[in-house]
């Protein structure tokens, strides 16, 4: 089953990723002399794993192509310019909300159904996106380009950026997966794909009647499921 837990962080309810994003976005505006060789001694790189909490603009940019990091929002340090790593779930988190509880940020797990904190009209979107989700997994059009396991659930959800903003997260569970990272030809093709796949089924349509605009969205990301 998909893991969509949610989190309470200084009034706002995020995902995995985006509570890591806004944590470090605090800190860096609290301590706005902080250099990037003393951010990464507070913030090891160990906490992410291979890539590390943050990375340059550049490396986010050129290295990882935009796809492992939140580069339309950099942060700027004394320095440098970084990017936030979105490549967080269950084998890194826990230790990141363990290691910035020690530093004074306070975050809570949220508790109960998916849908306990959510409105009607998010209710309705994400209901929808889970019909289109057994769509896919009906037709099959993503199995191919997984290139380590096999692929066993797709999951979409919406996922709030800004006011106003807005992506869809493909969660993929992938069985017999030797590894936690999925690779930039994974991320293209499957985020490429499904794209394609909404405008070739018109399903932009229903959603904007369901309250989504087209025009407020940034796009597909592409994560593992737990």
């Amino acid at each position: 089953m998909a893991n969509y837990t949610k989190y309470e962080y200084q009034g706002r309810i995020l995902g995995k990723s985006r509570l890591v994003q806004a944590v470090v976005e605090d800190y860096c505006k609290d301590n706005s002399s902080v250099s990037i060789e003393e951010f990464e001694e507070l913030f090891p790189k160990s906490l992410q794993g291979s890539i590390g909490v943050v990375s340059s603009i550049e490396a986010a940019e050129e290295k990882y192509k935009g796809k492992r990091h939140y580069v339309k929002s950099p942060i700027r340090l004394s320095n440098a310019v970084v990017a936030v790593c979105n490549q967080w779930g269950k084998d890194n988190l826990p230790g990141f909300i363990d290691h910035v509880s020690g530093m004074g940020f306070k975050t809570k797990e949220l508790s109960g159904s998916p849908n306990e904190n959510r409105s009607e009209e998010d209710c309705s979107i994400n209901d929808y996106l889970s019909e289109i989700s057994d769509k896919i997994m009906e037709t099959g059009i993503l199995t191919q380009y997984v290139e380590h396991g096999h692929l066993a659930m797709v999951s979409l959800e919406k996922n709030e950026v800004a006011e106003t903003g807005f992506e869809i997260i493909i969660e993929a569970k992938i069985d017999d997966r030797g590894n936690n990272e999925i690779t930039e030809d994974e991320w293209d093709y499957v985020t490429e794909r499904t794209s394609a796949y909404f405008e070739q089924k018109g399903f932009w349509s229903e959603l904007e009647e369901l309250g989504l605009k087209e025009e407020n969205f940034e796009g597909f990301d592409l994560i593992l499921g737990e």
